[in-house]
């Protein structure tokens, strides 16, 4: 897979990559912002194959005075390209937040078709995210130095973990395959609409709140 950065030409470097190799998958990676869904239906008219939606560590949106947690973003491209026709034509990938195994349910019951995972990685080889190495300063752990296999060993069993822990939740929803998750609102629970569904009739609108 390539990535490629959005900008005005990026259309035409997929082009060039897919004339050189037609069968390289080329993904388009953009930080998720206010203006995601309608650019990510814009890339996927003109030829995006994969769109790659970036968001911060704390899994909100960029380029905001208010930014929306990857939940609502997610669901808003996945909605926009699901009317405009053209959801099957591409893969929506997205990253950033993205810590624990039922993260990786919630992004694609949303609608995303698989997420990326960083710092989770890192974790599994006992990173301690002190943040000496972006000063330049000597990692505490040394994990330069860790071990091949054993790092092998544990970013495997991290990914099996996460993965069982998928089928669980797959089986409990009474899914037979990831595939069939993408875009099932209708088989999640949002805090929203619970508290709206179970106390707003009693308490009526949260002040500040639209819902």
């Amino acid at each position: 897979m390539v990535m490629l950065p959005d900008g005005e030409d990026v259309m035409a470097a997929q082009a060039a990559i897919k004339a050189g190799n037609p069968g390289q998958v080329v993904a388009i990676r953009m930080a998720a912002s206010p203006g995601s869904a309608r650019r990510s239906v814009e890339l996927v008219r003109q030829g995006a194959e994969v769109v790659h939606l970036v968001f911060d560590a704390h899994g909100r949106e960029a380029a905001s005075a208010q930014p929306r947690h990857a939940r609502d973003v997610i669901r808003e491209v996945h909605q926009a390209l699901v009317k405009d026709s053209t959801r099957d034509q591409a893969t929506l990938c997205v990253s950033g937040g993205v810590a624990l195994a039922e993260h990786l349910a919630k992004a694609i019951i949303c609608g995303a078709d698989f997420v990326a995972i960083d710092v989770p990685l890192i974790l599994a080889l006992e990173c301690r995210l002190c943040g000496d190495c972006r000063q330049g300063l000597p990692c505490q752990i040394a994990l330069e130095e860790a071990d091949v296999t054993y790092a092998v060993h544990r970013l495997v069993n991290l990914v099996g973990a996460w993965h069982q822990q998928l089928i669980e939740v797959l089986g409990a929803m009474g899914i037979r395959e990831v595939r069939r998750l993408r875009g099932e609102t209708g088989r999640a629970m949002f805090f929203e609409d619970l508290e709206r569904e179970a106390f707003g009739k009693i308490f009526g609108k949260r002040k500040g709140k639209t819902a």
